[in-house]
């Protein structure tokens, strides 16, 4: 109800297809100060990305988020992979860059070759000319160039002059005239000699393949670019991402051709504007609830009784003889149950508002590693691999062992103390918030409490 009454981050609507380039806050620093004072800044993506928060507002926490409640994990371990994968690539040498260009969308793409086959090339390569050779030893830094397609005249059509350009739109002689050309002794040498000249050209255009596909090949996390398509990109594969039709065409397109990030520059944009728009604000606004739905249930049901009594105390008096002073009485009990009830409804426990705790969520109970311990070790946990199996969790063990739990056992789950400070200060104001407008809401019931007359029936 508080968080109702005053402004909350809105989901917005997702447009058409945004780009996800986060836009620099241009307004002034005196503009700024309600975001400050409401510190949206100590929690942006950003500063949960680049790991400059506390738990339960880490990066693993809003993996856990991710998987658990959003089901949604793959955007964010496809967006961290090709974060690391832009890295990795500035690192390598030039020579090696130099084979896969930049990704502009006007390149003509290379070789017909399937993406997730790239790293199985055909063992059975014919004999290579010097410069494939080298290219395929990666001694010499070559730009895959490709070459137009070779267009093959059929057997029966003679080779044209190269200084007859308009041979085509010759008409053929109509005259009763033999043509020298035409006899059949010189038709049948070109019979012969036809299968001769289709061999050789055939054979060229092989070659020509083979560098291209060697120069394919050659090209710097071609194998690893190949897992990451079948993994992400692919029909049915098992972290699918949810791309329109054009976007993997697309980078089919460019990853054919380039093993630059620069390939992945519109899945990346379309992948970080749902991280920065939808994911994240909805992490912070599930992060802001301390306690699960179990233990909500019983302070919304304490808090009706409250303000139940509360409001018994201060009817009851009006049909009585006693003075005003015993309805005033009653915002003792009407205040504390409302800011219970307010805090309540919007997912926070008002004795862990005051204490800065939270419960501990059930994949967090049962875990016989500290999880954050594990992170400042360095120890990568499976959820941030970039190539793995599906981001399901129905077959974890703590699934069972937690719906073994009665109801009370589960209202009185451990709890642990909130270390990130932004979100504490954020406790903070939501708790001022719901006592001032409970503080309003009792000032007004005990009001008409005081101003109603005297029923003198007992």
């Amino acid at each position: 109800m508080a968080f109702r009454l005053f402004k909350r981050c809105p989901v917005p609507e997702p447009p058409t297809r945004a780009p996800g380039a986060y836009e620099e806050d241009k307004r002034s620093r005196f503009a700024r100060i309600p975001d400050v004072w409401r510190n949206r800044d100590g929690l942006s993506f950003d500063m949960v990305i680049g790991g400059c928060t506390c738990p339960p507002c880490t990066l693993r926490d809003f993996m856990n988020y991710l998987i658990y409640v959003e089901r949604n994990a793959e955007y964010l371990q496809f967006f961290l992979w090709h974060r690391d994968y832009s890295r990795r690539f500035a690192l390598i040498a030039e020579s090696q860059r130099r084979l896969s260009p930049e990704w502009t969308g006007k390149e003509k793409p290379g070789p017909d070759v399937h993406v997730t086959q790239i790293a199985n090339p055909n063992p059975r390569t014919p004999s290579l000319s010097p410069d494939a050779a080298a290219i395929a030893d990666g001694t010499e830094p070559i730009l895959p160039q490709f070459p137009p397609p070779v267009h093959t005249a059929p057997p029966s059509t003679p080779p044209q002059s190269p200084n007859d350009f308009d041979s085509e739109w010759q008409a053929s002689p109509r005259t009763g005239m033999i043509d020298c050309d035409s006899s059949p002794r010189t038709e049948r040498a070109q019979m012969e000699d036809s299968p001769n000249r289709t061999a050789e050209r055939t054979d060229a255009t092989r070659t020509r393949e083979d560098e291209v596909r060697l120069r394919f090949i050659a090209q710097p996390f071609r194998k690893e670019i190949s897992k990451i398509f079948a993994t992400y990109i692919a029909d049915g594969s098992s972290r699918q991402l949810n791309l329109t039709s054009q976007e993997r065409d697309n980078l089919m397109r460019a990853l054919a051709y380039t093993t630059h990030p620069s390939a992945f520059s519109q899945v990346a944009e379309a992948v970080e504007w749902v991280l920065r728009q939808q994911s994240h604000p909805n992490f912070i606004r599930w992060t802001l609830s301390n306690s699960n739905r179990h233990r909500l249930l019983v302070a919304r049901v304490l808090s009706c009784t409250a303000l139940f009594f509360g409001l018994v105390a201060g009817i009851l008096p009006i049909f009585s003889s006693a003075t005003r002073a015993w309805r005033a009485l009653s915002a003792l009990i009407l205040l504390p149950g409302a800011i219970a009830f307010l805090s309540s409804w919007d997912g926070a426990c008002i004795l862990f508002l005051f204490l800065n705790r939270r419960q501990l969520h059930p994949w967090e109970l049962f875990s016989d590693e500290d999880e954050h311990t594990l992170e400042k070790l360095g120890i990568v946990h499976k959820a941030f691999e970039s190539i793995g199996e599906t981001n399901s969790y129905e077959d974890e063990p703590w699934i069972p062992r937690y719906e073994k739990r009665n109801f009370f056992q589960k209202v009185f789950d451990p709890e642990t103390h909130i270390q990130d400070p932004a979100l504490r200060r954020i406790h903070f104001i939501v708790l001022l918030r719901t006592s001032v407008v409970a503080t309003i809401l009792t000032a007004v019931l005990v009001g008409i409490f005081l101003a109603m007359p005297k029923g003198n029936f007992f």
